[in-house]
């Protein structure tokens, strides 16, 4: 199995997911609990949409670094600390995600897709992006 969507769910938990490490695809979106803390068994992971869950943090996706296209859109708790980490990333977004400042972005240098809303970026840091 490669894409894995597990959207929408009351519980997640990952008693049986750790050991899909083939998937490069995994959406986890408005999920309401979710104990998948270890995502960085997903080492193969592309493409990941945490978007609407206030599970994860920056750790969770730290190890990811083969992530390609991350979708954290309101997220609460990813402040944008360990983006750098993802050397490989083309496509973020961060729509209504307050806690990523225009310095992350600016360290940012592969990206080529750039999806946002609110105040989190000035119109300077995207002329330079």
């Amino acid at each position: 199995m490669r894409t894995l969507v597990l959207d929408e769910n009351i519980y997640v938990t990952d008693q049986h997911l750790r050991y899909l490490t083939n998937v490069t695809s995994l959406s986890l979106k408005n999920n309401k609990l979710i104990t998948i803390a270890p995502l960085q068994h997903f080492t193969n992971l592309t493409k990941l949409n945490i978007a609407l869950n206030s599970n994860f943090r920056d750790e969770t996706i730290k190890s990811l670094t083969m992530l390609k296209e991350l979708i954290i859109n309101e997220n609460k708790y990813i402040t944008g600390r360990t983006l750098h980490c993802l050397t490989n990333l083309k496509s973020l977004s961060l729509v209504s995600n307050e806690l990523i400042d225009n310095k992350t972005l600016r360290e940012m240098t592969n990206l080529t897709k750039l999806e946002f809303s609110g105040d989190n970026v000035c119109n300077d840091t995207l002329i330079q992006l």
